[in-house]
């Protein structure tokens, strides 16, 4: 990993080997060669860095096969009798360690080359980036505290679920203190998160950059397919060395940071198309230690800990193992849904991450989400919406976020085009179904009123109101990381027995989608005489929807198996 057992980085002088496992300087090494015109060779580094991203495969191995007796025609019969390896219960690891063996070889004289000329100490040296201009006015102060409040009620929603009191969320504040220390200094397990993740913000993102390149030089020998299979999640182990290395304009100190990194390639890809939520936003939003996350402040009993970003466009979680190990098996599946055509209102996770905690706490997950409530425009009115009636009514006028019955009560409809409301009904039906078919429940629709003095203040991601042209609506499913486990099926009897277990929150994951999905038809969408003749017809065409069934279940089993 490049990082000793006491967390300082190796000294150079014992880097005599090409380091098979340290992905960050894998990178840098690639990026060197390129720039030297060593681009025959950038496969051998490649196949240490496919190694170092856990991407091991058949497919794979007969790929870098191919291209290694394209680069060098020295290695062909080596490689030929490595392709006659496997026959053991671990074919694949088999082939890539006789390859790495290879590769260490053919790479050697290359990395002493690299070494001598300073590579190896440039790598050391930390990044260096033009300082963006701070000069912010007082209404564009004003706009970002407004979105940071309104992501801060998105965290009150997800802690108000079933099994939260209030006096766990009436404390929420924003701290919007600055955390003025480095990652070594780092007293609690906030702090330790707040200075660590513009660091992992910006090596993951200029490693990914880096790597591009690198690969797109290679085609001509591995072709334009990514290095892991479709639908297979990456996990990466990152290990920034003490002083820090240039792919970052901070350092850790004189301590190294590990962490790991889940699905990057699989998120940026779907994020690419996200206006709001690119990696390059993603980037300036958290990797700016000048811009540092902010502390959501709560009484929670849980132990959960929230940040929101500068901005507020994202908001910070940590997970717990069964959730985050849920998210990672998933994700290709999550990835692939959210990019189908008929679109999504499903919660924006843009990054999946595993941090050491320090202080004895271990590691833990954590998510970076986008905000529901992503808008300068000031939300009026929230609403959690389980689409359950038993317990679902505020206790304190004083909470911010309003739930089922209260929504009810007030009257409440989306006031929507007949075609939005067409729009919006098939993607909560396809968004509850995927959510089931991986038994997932206890979900909720975020739903935020806004209002606005100008239509052009009206985000891409909103909802226009026809009724009310100063309104819009902000909507999104969100906590869908809980699974219909032992706990939950005991708590679905306990209601049972009490004869609410058709009202109650908690029931299984098909009861629970088909339920929210008539509450999200009968109480949420306009009726359709509100509206022109022309609502019959989306009343006949929404009537006529065909809800996933069990092909939908099949379609995501093969996507998982491929």
């Amino acid at each position: 990993m490049g990082c000793s057992q006491s967390g300082a980085h190796q000294p150079a002088d014992k880097r005599k080997e090409v380091p098979t496992e340290d992905l960050v300087q894998l990178v840098h090494f690639a990026s060197w060669m390129l720039h030297e015109g060593y681009t025959r060779d950038l496969v051998f580094v490649l196949l240490l860095i496919a190694g170092a991203r856990n991407t091991i495969s058949s497919a794979l191995m007969t790929r870098f096969g191919n291209a290694f007796r394209q680069a060098r025609d020295e290695v062909a019969p080596t490689v030929k009798d490595v392709a006659l390896e496997g026959d053991g219960s671990h074919p694949d690891v088999q082939r890539f360690e006789a390859f790495r063996d290879m590769a260490q070889s053919q790479l050697l004289r290359t990395w002493r080359k690299y070494r001598k000329a300073g590579g190896e100490k440039n790598f050391h040296r930390l990044r260096v980036e033009q300082p963006k201009s701070r000069a912010q006015s007082r209404e564009f102060k004003d706009k970002e505290l407004q979105k940071m409040r309104s992501s801060a009620s998105v965290v009150e929603s997800i802690l108000g679920r079933d099994g939260h009191e209030f006096s766990d969320v009436e404390g929420i504040t924003v701290d919007e203190e600055s955390v003025i220390c480095s990652f070594e200094e780092a007293h609690t397990p906030a702090e330790r998160v707040i200075t660590s993740l513009p660091i992992i913000i910006q090596v993951v993102h200029n490693v990914e950059v880096s790597l591009s390149s690198v690969l797109s030089a290679t085609e001509d020998l591995l072709g334009t397919e990514p290095l892991h299979l479709p639908g297979e999640v990456e996990r990466c182990q990152y290990c920034i060395p003490a002083g820090g290395c240039a792919y970052s304009t901070e350092s850790p100190g004189s301590v190294c940071l590990p962490f790991q990194a889940y699905g990057v390639r699989l998120l940026d890809g779907m994020c690419r198309g996200k206006p709001g939520a690119t990696p390059d936003v993603l980037k300036d939003e958290l990797g700016d230690p000048a811009k540092p996350i902010k502390v959501l402040s709560t009484n929670s009993k849980s132990g959960e800990m929230f940040f929101i970003s500068h901005s507020g466009k994202f908001i910070v979680k940590s997970i717990s193992d069964a959730e985050g190990k849920g998210l990672e098996g998933i994700l290709p599946s999550y990835v692939n849904h959210l990019a189908g055509a008929e679109g999504s209102i499903l919660g924006l996770y843009v990054g999946l991450y595993r941090i050491d905690m320090g202080f004895g706490l271990g590691q833990r997950y954590f998510t970076i989400m986008r905000s529901v409530f992503d808008s300068p425009v000031q939300m009026s009115t929230m609403y959690d919406l389980k689409g359950s009636t038993h317990n679902r009514k505020v206790k304190d006028p004083k909470e911010r976020v309003r739930k089922d019955e209260d929504w009810i009560s007030d009257a409440c409809r989306v006031k929507v085009s007949a075609q939005d409301a067409e729009r919006l009904e098939r993607m909560h039906k396809r968004d509850t179904a995927f959510l089931s078919e991986f038994s997932i429940i206890d979900f909720s629709v975020l739903i935020g009123v806004a209002k606005i003095e100008d239509e052009s203040e009206i985000p891409a991601h909103a909802w226009r109101s026809m009724e009310d042209t100063s309104q819009c609506y902000f909507i999104g499913i969100v906590d869908v990381l809980i699974e219909y486990g032992l706990r939950k099926r005991l708590e679905h009897l306990l209601h049972t027995v009490k004869g609410v277990g058709h009202k109650a929150s908690v029931t299984d994951p098909v009861s629970y989608a088909k339920r929210q999905r008539k509450f999200f038809r009968d109480h949420v969408l306009p009726r359709y005489d509100d509206y022109s003749p022309e609502m019959s017809l989306f009343h006949v065409n929404a009537e006529n929807v065909r809800s996933p069934g069990p092909e939908f279940s099949q379609v995501a089993v093969r996507h998982r198996h491929h």
